[in-house]
């Protein structure tokens, strides 16, 4: 390990190699301006060129070497620079070598959701959720980047990107960036492969899906009366289903006649239906009722196939068709729900009892329909008016 005065010159014309040795280490002289423990190994094979690594002290302290970079890519005063940043962060108990190692170990972000985290979510109800945000949208964003490489800048602008370019609803971009903070959080806890989380503090929109797809009472009559005649399956009878009881469309699909209380009126989902895996009692009403009379079922499941017997598990198909037919192809399914929320405001029910009804487990989900009770509110605030109105007149 010869001290030399390395230069500009010397690291052009002397990177040899002695006879006999496979390799020398050309050590940087501090004395004539050096970087203390900076030496430039040059190999037998590849004279010429060589390689700037810097040698120092790790924390148990062994000798330890960390590479700079090559003659030809780095200059000698940008290595000597390099050098005095690594010493200066090894005077604070850093090891530069050990943060290498933990770097090229962390994995890449495809790796870690795939091999880790999504095993880890397999019992989560929005497992399937969270495997088609996946492959929508993040495997393609930052499937090959390693886990610490994505930054709070890239997914702060992803989001916002998600809102005013591509037009989802706020909520919508919020499932993206909670899945995110959800799965860093984790791989910075649990599977500790990371040791920071660069999205801790990034905060969602927390903005309400706005109700749409609210249908005019001539819009449900056709609705309803075309529902009605479908006759090719039970697809208008879920639907109907759907309008009457205010049910979600896979507790519908999941109805069982043993879950019915004609007498009461009652239909109790069990927790392996529900959403909120708790099991409830939800309230029918007589044309929920007419429904199940309409039915071709008397026992096990409500709605099946006319052709398998089986359980109707997607209706989506002829859906499509009858909502065309109806005049209102932008309905969706789960809008029905909206709507049985939107009858049941407009009739005087309160907030408290439609998320009763709906089986609401957070009452700010519902608040998304406090602007259709208010022309109730007017009309009780008015009754007050006409009283006073009264009683002036009757004075």
């Amino acid at each position: 390990m010869p001290v030399v005065e390395l230069t500009t010159r010397f690291i052009k014309h002397n990177l040899t190699c002695p006879d006999g040795k496979k390799s020398i280490e050309w050590v940087d002289d501090p004395r004539t301006g050096g970087a203390r423990g900076m030496y430039c190994r040059v190999l037998k094979s590849s004279e010429g060129e060589g390689c700037f690594y810097l040698r120092y002290k790790n924390e148990s302290g062994k000798t330890a070497h960390i590479k700079i970079g090559r003659t030809t890519d780095i200059t000698l005063a940008a290595a000597r620079k390099e050098a005095l940043r690594l010493r200066a962060e090894i005077a604070k108990g850093h090891d530069p070598q050990k943060a290498k190692q933990e770097k090229r170990s962390t994995p890449s972000f495809r790796t870690y959701m795939v091999e880790m985290y999504l095993p880890h979510q397999k019992k989560n109800r929005s497992y399937k959720e969270y495997v088609g945000l996946l492959n929508r949208r993040l495997l393609a964003e930052y499937g090959d980047r390693r886990l610490d490489q994505v930054t709070r800048q890239e997914v702060q602008s992803f989001h916002l990107r998600l809102r005013h370019e591509e037009g989802l609803q706020p909520a919508s971009c919020d499932r993206y960036l909670a899945l995110l903070k959800h799965a860093y959080r984790l791989a910075q806890h649990h599977f500790e492969v990371i040791k920071t989380n660069p999205l801790e503090r990034l905060e969602l929109f927390k903005e309400p899906n706005i109700v749409t797809n609210l249908l005019s009472k001539e819009e449900i009559s056709n609705l309803v009366s075309i529902l009605q005649r479908e006759s090719s399956g039970n697809t208008g009878k879920v639907a109907l289903w759907l309008l009457a009881t205010g049910a979600r469309v896979g507790e519908a699909l999941h109805a069982r006649h043993a879950d019915i209380d004609r007498e009461n009126m009652i239909w109790t989902v069990p927790v392996e239906n529900a959403k909120t895996k708790k099991v409830y009692s939800k309230q029918l009403n007589s044309f929920a009722l007419e429904i199940l009379d309409g039915l071709d079922t008397t026992d096990g499941y409500l709605f099946v196939n006319h052709k398998t017997g089986a359980r109707l598990t997607t209706i989506s198909k002829v859906w499509n068709r009858l909502r065309k037919e109806a005049g209102v192809p932008h309905l969706r399914l789960h809008d029905l729900r909206h709507n049985f929320a939107s009858i049941a405001a407009a009739n005087g029910q309160s907030l408290l009892e439609i998320q009763k009804l709906l089986n609401h487990s957070n009452h700010s989900t519902t608040l998304r329909y406090s602007h259709l009770s208010n022309a109730q509110l007017r009309s009780s605030c008015q009754s007050v008016a006409d009283g006073i109105s009264a009683a002036l007149g009757q004075s």
